[in-house]
């Protein structure tokens, strides 16, 4: 979805174009079914890996698949390709290749970023349940999405559509994801939790490190985005001047725009002046990706 999105150009840009650039041919499948803002919930079964998932998706009923394609399709212009009459009928190649295009998908997109992803996760989750024991469920909730608010007990979501869903005993499950700067995402397959996919960070792509670059330097410029990474551990001008390779009073210039814009705190020990992140600061380092 991501992928078809025009959005988020300066973040994503970058992602996308690398990732065209290694989807494999077997993954074509997977532009039939899936939109800029729309994919079949047959796709997305809850599992906590790939092969569990794919498992679930060779077993989905008929009767999701079809729905799944039909809504797909809606509004598309053209026949419906082939091979996804077939898997509306239950045909087991059809199903094979497209489990296959979800596996090389998966493989070309998170194969070799796979464990900062998950590290990206466990802080999410961190931060929710520190959020939960300060706010209480309620509160953590309202501030999950931008956007989002409590009303007489109904959790409300900004969404270009208007949808009401009730969980109705089959429980909750919230997904962060790195990968997705659009509107918050509800679904969930018949017999499973409701799912609510969510952009964390908000939204920033992990990135192999070859294809790497500071989503804050073309807002800071590179120095000074350095400089904001660098202050993650407080730092005096000297040692900042030394991790730059700079002047300290170069270094010093760069401190006090930090400063001004709220980033950063200066105060004296002793003799030295040392230079941290403001809560500010702190925040826009996490959501720009990795520190």
């Amino acid at each position: 979805m991501m992928l078809q999105r025009p959005d988020s150009e300066r973040v994503f840009g970058r992602w996308r174009r690398a990732l065209r650039q290694r989807l494999p041919g077997t993954t074509r499948p997977l532009w039939d079914l899936i939109s800029a803002n729309i994919g079949p919930a047959f796709l997305d079964p809850l599992s906590t890996d790939l092969a569990t998932g794919l498992d679930a998706v060779r077993a989905a009923p008929v009767t999701l698949v079809r729905a799944g394609v039909e809504q797909a399709w809606a509004g598309r212009r053209g026949p419906v390709p082939p091979w996804l009459r077939d898997l509306v009928h239950g045909d087991v190649l059809s199903r094979e290749r497209l489990c296959l295009g979800l596996h090389d998908a998966f493989d070309a997109a998170f194969g070799v970023t796979w464990p900062q992803v998950t590290a990206g996760h466990k802080a999410e989750f961190a931060r929710y349940a520190l959020d939960v024991a300060e706010r209480g469920v309620a509160g953590a909730l309202a501030a999950l999405c931008p956007g989002s608010r409590l009303v007489d007990g109904c959790w409300e979501v900004d969404a270009p559509y208007s949808r009401h869903v009730t969980a109705a005993g089959r429980g909750l499950v919230l997904l962060p994801t790195f990968h997705w700067t659009g509107a918050t995402l509800v679904g969930g397959n018949e017999g499973q939790p409701l799912l609510v996919i969510y952009p964390a960070g908000p939204g920033t792509p992990v990135l192999p490190a070859a294809l790497r670059e500071d989503a804050l330097a073309p807002v800071l410029g590179s120095t000074r985005a350095h400089t904001l990474r660098l202050l993650s551990d407080p730092l005096s001008t000297s040692e900042l001047a030394a991790h730059l390779a700079v002047s300290p009073s170069a270094a010093s210039t760069h401190a006090a725009a930090l400063r001004g814009a709220g980033l950063i705190d200066t105060g004296r020990n002793g003799r030295a002046v040392r230079h941290e992140l403001t809560a500010l600061g702190k925040l826009l380092t996490n959501a720009a990706g990795q520190v």
